[in-house]
């Protein structure tokens, strides 16, 4: 038997910061990469899919949204046992397929018995045992699951749903899986995307990639570039292998002299249409010569840093971000703001 686990679809989750084009794009991606899922499932002898809780961002969820899932799981027919997580617990689903499993307690499947965690003392040894749940086995907080009081000896199988990242670690006789999110919805949810198969005759299991678009946040060391071509050709490099389809932040590192050709403007403007979004962040700091400085005379720019530096209400860090946002400002340069 084949069970795909998956997870924490937030159908119905939107990242604010995107225009509202984007947004429309964005929505319309998750009907499609949730239609995707079910294809996949019938596709690849997938005997059962399980999703380990948010299913729904909010309560406030769409009839279209409801339809188009429900839909899809209905033309799967086989079982989707689904258990409710942090987001979507207070939706009541008051209509859906018979093939659709809001799991109370365990069901059995041949061999495999599928529980919520609830009566694990009554799993048998010669079953295949998963378990479903929805929380963070790693930080303690109020989704805090203890696994350590889980009496799961018996268990084969966790499978999990709340963190946004595919992991594992051991647990009972097998593993503790994080299916993570199928599509990321922000730069704090980096990298591949997607679900999980599991082989039920091995216990065995494989991560299976499967978002559309990937946030990816790219850093960019610019010391020593001081030409603004130099630095476009570093932010250029960078992003050889990146996708287009991919939502992209630069974030420019390192150091770079006071005359500088460093325009953040035009390097937004040069890569930002190539992107489905791209973003640029500036974490570079100047190089100040102070020594030079003292040296000049009647300089209103030498005498300014003087001033900041012999202030004593201020940190290092804030004096060198002061002193640098000055010279930008004294040369009419994008400020590091």
């Amino acid at each position: 038997m084949k069970i795909l686990h998956t997870a924490d679809l937030h159908l119905g989750a939107i990242n604010r910061k995107l225009n509202a084009s984007q947004r429309k794009v964005v929505l319309s991606e998750q009907l499609k990469i949730c239609s995707d899922l079910f294809s996949y499932a019938k596709d690849n002898g997938i005997d059962a899919l399980l999703i380990c809780g948010d299913l729904f961002h909010t309560s406030e969820i769409s009839a279209k949204i409801e339809r188009v899932f429900f839909n899809a799981v209905q033309d799967f027919s086989k079982p989707v046992i689904y258990i409710s997580g942090n987001h979507d617990e207070e939706k009541a689903i008051f209509s859906y397929p018979e093939n659709f499993v809001i799991l109370k307690g365990s069901v059995r499947l041949d061999r495999v018995v599928i529980s919520d965690g609830s009566n694990l003392q009554t799993l048998q040894k010669e079953d295949k045992n998963i378990v479903v749940m929805h929380g963070d086995i790693f930080s303690r907080g109020n989704d805090y699951i203890d696994i350590k009081s889980l009496k799961g000896d018996f268990v084969d199988y966790l499978a999990l749903g709340h963190l946004h990242s595919y992991c594992e670690r051991d647990f009972g006789r097998g593993n503790a899986v994080y299916c993570g999110t199928l599509q990321g919805n922000g730069f704090d949810e980096c990298g591949d995307k997607g679900f999980v198969v599991l082989d039920t005759i091995t216990m065995s299991h494989h991560f299976v990639p499967f978002a559309f678009r990937r946030y990816k946040i790219v850093d960019v060391d610019i010391s020593g570039q001081n030409k603004f071509n130099e630095i476009v050709q570093k932010v250029e490099y960078a992003l050889n292998d990146i996708s287009t389809n991919d939502l992209v932040r630069v974030v420019l590192k390192g150091s770079y002299e006071e005359n500088s050709e460093k325009y953040l403007h035009l390097i937004e403007e040069k890569f930002k249409a190539r992107y489905f979004c791209f973003e640029l962040r500036d974490e570079s700091q100047i190089k100040i010569d102070f020594e030079k400085l003292k040296a000049e005379k009647l300089s209103f720019k030498a005498e300014l840093l003087s001033l900041i530096m012999q202030d004593d209400t201020l940190s290092d860090s804030e004096k060198t971000q002061i002193s640098q946002i000055s010279i930008e400002a004294l040369r009419g340069d994008d400020l590091s703001l």
